[in-house]
């Protein structure tokens, strides 16, 4: 595609088949609002998301420790908000590890990993709160934290 193309109607023109599922579409319109268009087109052929509401009992972040200190909205969220996760949250450090957040649910055997570079230590918070399912003594825990 070249700069002053016209984007064609069609469902699937082609133009955004690297986005794989409507999540994407969804970030898309975050970003730029005033494109209606453009993100009607991207959801006429976005692949719903399966594992949007799954739930997970464990987290792991990844990291490798001498990038730590280069990674400070990470080191701040261990520093003050993981123990408000209890002993559902760990950090393994690995040296040359890419900062990731691992989940896991044993009882399903569901399994989840995302990179965390670039995350604030609010979006990894807000983003473990709404994938880990915590025992209520955390749950509780969490609550509090959040206020």
């Amino acid at each position: 595609m070249q700069r002053g193309d016209r984007v064609s109607g069609r469902r699937g023109s082609g133009i955004f088949t690297g986005l794989a599922s409507c999540s994407d579409c969804d970030l898309l319109g975050e970003y730029l609002p005033e494109s209606d268009a453009l993100l009607a087109d991207c959801k006429a052929c976005c692949v719903k998301d399966v594992q949007e509401a799954a739930k997970f009992t464990k987290a792991v972040i990844e990291l490798c420790p001498f990038k730590r200190a280069g990674l400070p909205q990470i080191e701040e969220f261990i520093k003050k908000q993981k123990k408000a996760f209890g002993a559902a949250l760990s950090v393994r450090e690995y040296p040359g590890a890419y900062p990731k957040l691992v989940l896991s649910d044993k009882a399903s055997g569901a399994h989840s990993s995302i990179r965390i570079d670039n995350w604030r230590a609010s979006t990894i918070a807000e983003y473990l709160r709404d994938k880990l399912t915590l025992p209520a003594a955390a749950a509780a825990g969490k609550k509090a934290a959040a206020s």
